[in-house]
């Protein structure tokens, strides 16, 4: 994806927290990746979780409390987090109930769940078979 489109798409979620997070002490990233859109929210008690540990360091180094996991795998406590944002991860886990449940579980009854997936995305290329040279 081209860094135009990214930041759109970030930019667009951020947009999104701003508006329900008013009152949010907390914030998790399931997917944080490197921590782009969680670094707009200094104000905020940020917490992220990825299954890349370099981009894990990334997030880190912005400030941001990071645990290597799956989302099957989460390890917070139940009904803690204010806001969870969710972007671009759902397509790629390997239980989607199990997944959505423990999202679920962690955020505090009328807390804020923000969850982005690809839309008209060329998925073919995973569905095509690979050629060997």
């Amino acid at each position: 994806m081209d860094e135009d489109h990214w930041r759109e798409l970030e930019d667009s979620t951020a947009d999104l927290i701003r508006k329900y997070s008013v009152h949010a002490v907390n914030i998790l990233d399931v997917g944080v990746g490197m921590g782009r859109i969680l670094d707009k929210f200094p104000q905020l008690e940020r917490y992220g979780i990825d299954i890349a540990m370099p981009y894990l360091e990334y997030a880190k180094a912005k400030g941001i409390k990071v645990a290597l996991s799956l989302v099957e795998d989460m390890p917070y406590e139940r009904d803690y987090f204010d806001c969870i944002v969710c972007t671009d991860v759902l397509e790629h886990v390997f239980d989607l109930n199990l997944a959505f449940r423990n999202i679920i579980d962690v955020l505090k009854p009328g807390g804020f769940l923000i969850v982005r997936v690809p839309y008209r995305e060329d998925l073919g290329k995973i569905f095509r078979p690979q050629l060997s040279l």
